[in-house]
């Protein structure tokens, strides 16, 4: 697994993210700016977060089934996402958009959920 007990996001919102979305497949991948080691939590959702193994920095995300699923539950999500009307150019610049911060938002309530189920019951 990795150090930290909690997967972490601040240093996210400092970075300049890579963005890939195939409409093929609908998955969405959110990257560090360098390629980076590290092991792969599974979220609910359709969602898998590579944490760095030392830190428990999140470095990369990957959300299948994007539109179909995760954006399907979300309708203010979903309403972000619109508004930047996807393109290769745009969406390695998203960071600047409102939907970049909602939606690092919202994975960390996962990633915290996550944690409560993994531990152990207080009695």
């Amino acid at each position: 697994m990795y150090k930290a007990e909690a997967i972490t996001f601040g240093r996210l919102h400092t970075w300049t993210l890579a963005f890939h979305y195939r409409k093929d497949t609908d998955l969405l991948t959110i990257k560090a700016p360098w390629p980076q080691e590290g092991v792969w939590v599974d979220l609910p959702d359709n969602v898998r977060v590579l944490v760095d193994p030392q830190t428990g920095e999140a470095v990369e995300f990957q959300i299948m089934a994007f539109n179909g699923h995760f954006l399907a539950k979300r309708p203010g999500l979903a309403a972000l996402w619109g508004q930047v009307k996807p393109s290769p150019i745009v969406l390695r610049r998203m960071e600047n958009t409102p939907f970049i911060p909602r939606f690092l938002e919202h994975i960390e309530q996962l990633a915290n959920e996550r944690a409560q189920q993994l531990r152990p019951s207080e009695l």
